[in-house]
């Protein structure tokens, strides 16, 4: 269930509010205080016979800014147990820069007897400039390229995840600091390089304290 429309509201012709909503499996009970992950529900079947439901809206005042809210609830077990997660996210656009970010917190209930991790949450804010330098534009990065662009990214982002009482003591905390450049020939495809530096505060959630560069490719169809 989704679509968007124009309120009218007075004279923002460009104001858009967008809207969508899912009946899905859910997560089940594999998580720990690593993360959700584990917790991804399968594809043929679930642990239970509840239905989770995710949902956004978005308000877009004009064309390059928006703002999102999103939520999410559902059972992870066949107890009366739930998962309860709420999200901000936004995007402003200023010429070629752009400002993103977003902000995920979830809430589980614990079931009796057990000891889970009981609140996940996390946060990044990212900042991307585009530029072309037209020296560039008879080199092999540019020549047959209609619209070539490189893409300055820099971002920080933080996740903590409740303790659940297991071989690690505390809660777990993880901090990540990311430059990189990316190089667009066409839209669809770009070739990502980027160094991390990651901090963290007992066990692991995904670098550890592991800094390094990672380059990719990505293409879309």
């Amino acid at each position: 269930f989704y679509g968007e429309f124009n309120p009218a509201i007075g004279d923002y012709e460009e104001f858009m509010l967008g809207y969508e909503a899912y009946v899905i499996n859910g997560l089940d009970s594999g998580f720990s205080d690593t993360g959700l992950g584990g917790g991804r529900g399968s594809l043929k079947s679930d642990n239970n016979n509840n239905k989770a439901i995710v949902a956004r809206v978005v308000i877009s005042p004009s064309l390059g800014h928006e703002i999102g809210l999103s939520g999410y609830r559902g059972k992870f077990n066949t107890l009366d147990d739930d998962i309860t997660g709420a999200a901000i996210d936004w995007l402003t656009t200023w010429g070629p820069l752009e400002i993103t970010g977003e902000y995920v917190i979830f809430d589980v209930e614990e079931p009796a007897g057990a000891d889970v991790a009981n609140n996940f949450s996390g946060y990044y804010i990212q900042g991307n400039y585009h530029f072309w330098p037209e020296f560039l534009n008879n080199t092999f990065l540019g020549r047959g390229f209609e619209d070539p662009v490189f893409t300055l990214v820099s971002r920080y982002g933080r996740a903590e995840i409740d303790d659940d009482s297991d071989a690690g003591t505390g809660d777990n905390e993880e901090e990540r600091f990311t430059l990189g450049l990316n190089y667009r020939p066409v839209e669809s495809w770009v070739f990502k390089t980027e160094y991390q530096w990651n901090s963290t505060k007992n066990e692991k959630l995904e670098r550890g304290d592991n800094n390094g560069f990672i380059a990719s490719i990505a293409m879309g169809f």
